[in-house]
């Protein structure tokens, strides 16, 4: 069953634009490969460029546009890096391919299904129908921030997204049944050890022969291989350059999206500043024109302005007028922190 899912996956991500066996293909289909994915990556690209543009117009944008803009920015980087990596990593997938297909040969006859194949299959399911009705949600959404865009042309950017977020749902599909055959073919091997040692227990006459021994060899070489081959060809979490230029950006989106409201609290404190500024001058004005009814009113006004400044504070209380290099610092120190943590690195 694992095979097969294993399979539709496959035929689903290359429709998608994530193929993986480029490099046993012919010519001729190499071909038409290269410019399907030549027309997906362009066509990609107009519709996130414009989506871009629908949600950043000049001088009329909010934090909610520009979280959806942050959003879009992340599916298309990770789809770009997934159409890459996979075609960079096609022959690690065609080895581990081979492996599989004779560990499959090796257990053709063996008819009991294990729980990781129901496991897989349910959650396979699951993870399809999560990931189409949530790419739809979200990609739906879009539509009240995009107001000004044509028709037609908000049906294409969501059409666009919902392909990016389904394709990045499906290569950790790929990987997941990729891990589950492997679990299954781990459980095959692990009893036909178990029963090899119950026949030596309870029959003295029984031996194990040098070919059954061998064969356990070369079907744990295969599983070996698999496993190297499946981190490689899954998402290249071996590219370095990839791999920390998604915690970068992921680290730059996090700081952008949180400084927001940080550079306008800066905006309005200034303001502040400013109509303390106009006032003193107003205060100044008036008395050299010796209005003193009317200083002494603009004077209270002025200790009202400093005992309750216009000013934004954070939730430790810390305001916002005071310099923002400390708090920028504080809050991108601690989300790299975290983010390594999370990539295991430190």
């Amino acid at each position: 069953m694992t095979k097969t899912m294993l399979d539709m996956v496959l035929l689903i991500e290359g429709i998608l634009g994530v193929c993986r066996t480029y490099c046993r293909q012919k010519k001729t289909k190499k071909i038409i490969i290269t410019l399907h994915l030549s027309l997906l990556v362009v066509l990609h690209t107009v519709l996130f460029f414009l989506q871009v543009y629908h949600l950043l117009p000049d001088n009329d944008y909010n934090q909610l546009n520009i979280i959806h803009c942050g959003f879009a920015t992340s599916a298309y980087l990770t789809y770009m890096s997934a159409v890459i990596t996979a075609i960079w990593y096609d022959k690690a997938y065609t080895s581990y391919d081979e492996s599989i297909n004779r560990l499959f040969k090796k257990f053709k006859d063996e008819k009991k299904l294990s729980d990781a194949d129901k496991k897989a299959y349910w959650v396979f399911l699951f993870m399809i129908i999560l990931a189409i009705s949530f790419a739809g949600f979200r990609s739906v959404e879009l539509n009240t921030l995009i107001p000004r865009a044509h028709p037609l042309a908000k049906a294409y950017i969501i059409m666009s997204l919902c392909v990016l977020r389904v394709t990045i749902v499906f290569e950790y599909l790929m990987f997941f049944i990729a891990n589950m055959t492997l679990i299954t073919f781990c459980k095959y091997q692990n009893s036909l050890i178990s029963a090899a040692q119950k026949r030596l227990k309870f029959d003295v006459k029984c031996d194990i022969k040098k070919e059954e021994i061998q064969d356990w060899v070369d079907q744990y070489r295969d599983l070996v291989n698999c496993c190297q081959m499946v981190t490689k060809f899954c998402g290249g979490q071996k590219e370095v350059v990839v791999d920390y230029g998604k915690t970068s950006f992921i680290v730059f989106g996090y700081i952008l999206v949180m400084m927001t409201p940080l550079f306008a609290g800066q905006m309005l404190n200034s303001q502040g500043i400013k109509y303390h500024r106009m006032l003193a001058r107003l205060y100044n004005t008036i008395t050299i024109d010796k209005a003193e009814a009317e200083g002494k009113l603009v004077k209270d006004f002025i200790r009202l302005l400093k005992k309750n400044p216009i000013q934004i504070h954070l939730v430790c209380g810390v305001p916002v007028g005071m310099c923002l290099l400390p708090i920028t610092l504080s809050l991108f120190i601690n989300y790299v922190i975290i983010l390594l943590q999370f990539n295991h690195i430190i």
